[in-house]
């Protein structure tokens, strides 16, 4: 397998998750992300204008892979204003994978979305404040989840929940809950 794309080695975040005063949220909008063209930046500047979606998978996952392209299509599809051709959504993909080699490739599989860094402490942080990850993760992260995996949540620039939808259970349907024209960074 050749040496890994650029994006792996540019993909170092930054800790963002200082609190901002209100209760359980969270300062996001200096977290580094990476997209798929390896371009690490703020996701303040990368979601300006934009509804964040953070989407919680793992390759491992069968529920996973078979969301994701499902999820993908949504994306192509929705996330694009058909008038002005301006981005109106942006995804942010919250591994849980089992390491950092197998998220950065689950990455490459995905759509035209950001990549929170596998060794950033924010991208458990994320999965404990909003209660998503996969039951295999529960020796680490606890048993108080609401959801497994695939999972995605619409954050404000807070970083609280505007939307949670139940993709592990409800798959494509869930998405139906996302507007995407409110709730921009």
């Amino acid at each position: 397998m050749g040496s890994p794309p650029a994006f792996m080695a540019l993909a170092c975040l930054s800790m963002a998750a200082a609190s901002t005063g209100g209760e359980g949220s969270m300062n996001l909008h200096d977290a580094m992300v990476v997209d798929q063209d390896g371009h690490k930046m703020r996701l303040e500047d990368a979601a300006k204008g934009r509804t964040v979606g953070l989407y919680f998978a793992g390759e491992w996952c069968p529920m996973c892979r078979s969301f994701t392209p499902k999820l993908k299509e949504f994306f192509n599809e929705k996330a694009q204003d058909k008038q002005t051709g301006n981005q109106r959504a942006t995804i942010v993909f919250v591994s849980s994978d089992f390491s950092k080699e197998a998220a950065d490739s689950h990455f490459r599989n995905q759509g035209n979305w950001l990549y929170l860094d596998y060794d950033s402490p924010l991208r458990q942080q994320l999965k404990q404040k909003f209660r998503i990850w996969g039951g295999m993760e529960s020796s680490s992260l606890g048993f108080d989840r609401r959801s497994g995996i695939p999972g995605m949540v619409v954050i404000g620039r807070d970083g609280n929940e505007i939307t949670y939808m139940n993709t592990e259970s409800k798959g494509v349907k869930a998405l139906e809950a996302w507007n995407l024209d409110s709730n921009a960074w």
